[in-house]
């Protein structure tokens, strides 16, 4: 059980407007402690810490999320480090090449965990109480989140990798989300600056996926690849 990781729902299903899951946080927790994803309609980020569930609003103030509260998009792993390590003075990009240097193979999916000190975290949260299935991602998306900065923060950088080929099921190369030492702010992370901290990564070699029971599910375009819709909504700070 150490080298599976569980999902629910895909990127794409989620680009193209399938907002409403068929788990709920209850369910997923049964597969994993750790990982990250969404809610329904996309209200708030969802970020699994240390068996905890946890939602970030539009504020970025966190809450532990209802059990039953449906998932349209998460990932959950149970973590266990097999390789641990002592860093400092990365930003997001110089922490991104330390990691592929590190990894044994890009074939493979990871969950990494990062736990310091931080000058600045760059984040973003979001809220929506209004059913918005079948419109697409990025155009809703700016209009809901929020955009955030925490200063001198202690916390835990939350992330996974997946490879390439896999980008019409997950979002390819990383993805980190964040909450700090309190659990009282988090949220998607677009970038950082770490003072020191302690990286623990594991490597997955089973993944799971649940295809949501739905007729949006069933009837969304989920063949292409959407680099442009990926990048606005997951990588890119506007």
């Amino acid at each position: 059980m150490d080298k599976i990781i569980y999902q629910t729902g895909t990127i794409n299903s989620l680009l193209q407007g399938v907002y409403l899951g068929n788990k709920t946080v209850q369910q997923i927790l049964h597969y994993g402690n750790f990982g990250l994803g969404t809610y329904d309609n996309v209200n708030g980020e969802m970020i699994v810490c240390d068996g905890v569930c946890y939602r970030a609003n539009g504020q970025g103030q966190l809450e532990v999320a209802n059990p039953k509260s449906y998932t349209p998009f998460g990932v959950v792993t149970k973590f266990l480090s097999q390789h641990q390590e002592e860093i400092g003075n990365y930003d997001f990009h110089g922490l991104e090449q330390h990691l592929l240097s590190v990894f044994p193979s890009q074939n493979l999916v990871y969950a990494i965990r990062v736990t310091g000190k931080f000058k600045i975290v760059n984040l973003r949260s979001e809220e929506c109480f209004r059913n918005i299935e079948g419109q697409k991602l990025a155009d809703v998306l700016p209009k809901m989140q929020n955009m955030f900065d925490l200063q001198q923060v202690e916390g835990v950088l939350v992330g996974v990798w997946y490879p390439e080929y896999m980008s019409r099921v997950n979002v390819a190369g990383f993805h980190f989300h964040f909450v700090d030492n309190a659990r009282q702010s988090g949220g998607h992370v677009f970038g950082f600056e770490l003072e020191a901290g302690t990286l623990d990564i594991q490597a997955l070699h089973d993944v799971q996926i649940n295809l949501i029971e739905s007729t949006a599910f069933e009837q969304a375009d989920l063949a292409g690849f959407h680099a442009d819709s990926v990048a606005a909504v997951e990588k890119i700070r506007t």
